[in-house]
């Protein structure tokens, strides 16, 4: 068997053994957490769910942050259009 640790912004440290082998999508599922809008990486490198894990790798899940403004402002015109108003 092997040792991994799963940590999610929110949630804490998670222990979890598992097989020899045993995937990144495995791991996550078999601790209840759904990767989906997720970032997941394994080592600080941005991982796979097929990719296996080894003995003491550490899983992290960092949940993706969705906002802010594309090309314009909070008046709905672009940053053009606000410098001709000026």
């Amino acid at each position: 068997m092997i040792n991994i640790r799963v940590v999610q912004l929110g949630r804490g440290l998670v222990r979890h053994e598992a097989a020899p082998d045993t995937t990144v999508g495995e791991v996550l599922a078999a601790v209840g957490i759904a990767p989906r809008g997720m970032e997941v990486r394994v080592g600080g490198r941005k991982a796979r769910s097929a990719d296996p894990l080894k003995d003491g790798d550490l899983i992290t899940v960092i949940p993706l942050i969705k906002g802010g403004t594309s090309n314009s402002s909070a008046t709905g015109r672009t940053a053009g259009e606000e410098e001709r108003s000026r």
